[in-house]
């Protein structure tokens, strides 16, 4: 018996909706739930909680503490186990080694103290290398080697082998000091010491797309086994951060196990229907319901943009280089707005500081040849040199608007930073914009690598830039504005 009988629904649910509710009460398989943009997939998987069968133990799984939060204040109050994957993890740790101090500079301190003497730059190349040695559950030189390559890792001058010899000793000492931990060891530190995490009949599991290698094995290993089911809710054409180690080995081997089951949720309730019209040319079966509003899109050039953009839109752009002439450009007429990201502008300035430049002039001479050198070294490795000319960009496009290195540094301060409200104009790459929504929504067409590319529409499988630009359209409730540098 289910905690709700399926025939009682009082609500105008889906034929897809159903599907799904009727597969948690009577299945005993693993489901995967593939949910398009704005497909209500937090509210189908909150109702699908009150058929889980009596006396089943349910733990809950959130992509972030936002969604964490909407879950434990929508569900049901017999689903008590509600975490993000970080919050579970120091649950684990802390049942095993005690009440552990949490420390975010725990990596940057062990570092420190092991390289004396060194820059700022080289200890932050060995966080950020360690960190996705943690989100992959990393740790042999050949693949340290493939992040350094794939991640353009700056050495700082130090020696390869080295580098890579610093690395796993710092994820030693860090293993091995349970008293402090940071948010990566949260997820990290359940699989190298196998601890317990709990023994559930149902583990759900959102935004699957873009969940790491440690995440995913935590849900794995939270199931009980044989008995278990995972309900994994995603949309692996809204996959975009294979950068961030995100990883579907898991879920494509849960796919092939006999007993498991694939349902959708291709209607988007956020979208108005010239906008699912539009997104139908990478995703064919999306859908919106009936009673969605016609809503438009309209062509327009970078000057229109600045007359028709208004607080609380968004601008969205496939990469950060650029959105700062546009946003500096709305703060000179009077208009708050700013990007988000605020780790973006520590990475420009962090580079501003690598130079050890004063001026201007000798700054961008320097710039070009850090970018020519970086360049070389993806080329011979066959890498996507895209996060290099992203970040060249942004430091020649900013400078184009200063007189001095001291103004570049504050204006980075500035224009870079989280906020998120309606009386701002946010502008934003694509992936930061991701799971957010407006009613005006400006696309700069030109940044996009793929928009409607005849050749790669309609594929087997997604691919990421195609992703990347149905995202960014999906992100519309009401007008989308195709912006072209050309009127």
């Amino acid at each position: 018996m289910s905690n709700q009988s399926y025939k009682t629904v009082k609500h105008n649910w889906s034929e897809y909706q159903k599907a799904i509710f009727k597969n948690i009460a009577n299945d005993d398989g693993h489901l995967i739930i593939e949910a398009y943009a704005g497909s209500a997939k937090t509210t189908s998987i909150i109702e699908s909680f009150k058929y889980v069968p009596k006396g089943k133990k349910v733990l809950a799984l959130a992509f972030n503490k936002k969604i964490q939060e909407e879950l434990k204040s929508r569900s049901p109050s017999y689903i008590q186990d509600i975490f993000t994957f970080h919050s579970l993890g120091l649950r684990a740790i802390k049942q095993r080694f005690g009440n552990v101090q949490i420390d975010d500079n725990k990596v940057f301190n062990i570092v420190k103290s092991e390289l004396k003497n060194s820059t700022y730059d080289l200890i932050i190349s060995v966080c950020d290398t360690v960190a996705y040695c943690k989100y992959g559950l990393l740790d042999s030189p050949k693949d340290i080697e493939n992040i350094i390559d794939n991640f353009s890792i700056d050495l700082c001058d130090m020696e390869k082998n080295t580098f890579i010899k610093t690395v796993i000793t710092i994820l030693s000492l860090d293993k091995k000091d349970t008293s402090k931990i940071d948010f990566n060891d949260m997820c990290w530190l359940p699989f190298v010491y196998n601890l317990n995490l709990g023994h559930y009949d149902f583990v759900y599991v959102d935004e699957r797309q873009d969940l790491n290698k440690s995440q995913l094995v935590m849900a794995k290993k939270a199931c009980k086994p044989i008995t278990g089911r995972i309900i994994a809710a995603g949309d692996e054409y809204q996959a975009l951060y294979s950068w961030r180690l995100a990883d579907t080995s898991i879920i494509e081997d849960l796919k092939k196990q006999p007993k498991t089951k694939i349902l959708s949720l291709p209607i988007s309730y956020r979208c108005p229907k010239n906008v699912i019209s539009l997104a139908k040319n990478w995703i064919p079966d999306i859908k919106c319901p009936d009673t969605a509003i016609d809503g438009s899109i309209e062509n327009i050039s970078l000057n229109q943009l600045y007359t028709k953009a208004k607080p609380g839109c968004f601008i969205l752009s496939r990469t950060n280089a650029p959105l700062i002439k546009i946003c500096m450009s709305f703060i000179r007429q009077g208009i708050k707005a700013n990007i988000k990201g605020r780790d973006v502008g520590k990475q420009l300035t962090s580079l501003i500081r690598k130079s050890k430049k004063k001026q201007i002039k000798s700054f961008l001479n320097w710039l070009e040849d850090w970018k020519n050198e970086e360049l070389d070294k993806l080329k011979e490795k066959n890498i996507n040199p895209d996060n290099i000319l992203d970040r060249y960009e942004c430091l020649v496009n900013i400078c184009d608007e200063c007189k001095t290195l001291e103004e570049v540094d504050k204006k980075l301060n500035e224009l870079f930073n989280d906020t998120d409200e309606n009386n701002l104009i946010i502008l934003s790459t694509t992936h930061r914009a991701k799971g957010l929504e407006r009613e005006d929504v400006f696309v700069l067409r030109w940044t996009f690598k793929y928009w409607l590319d005849p050749s790669i529409k309609h594929l087997d499988k997604p691919n990421e830039e195609c992703n990347i630009a149905y995202v960014a359209a999906t992100r519309s409730k009401n007008r989308l504005f195709i912006v072209s540098k050309m009127a």
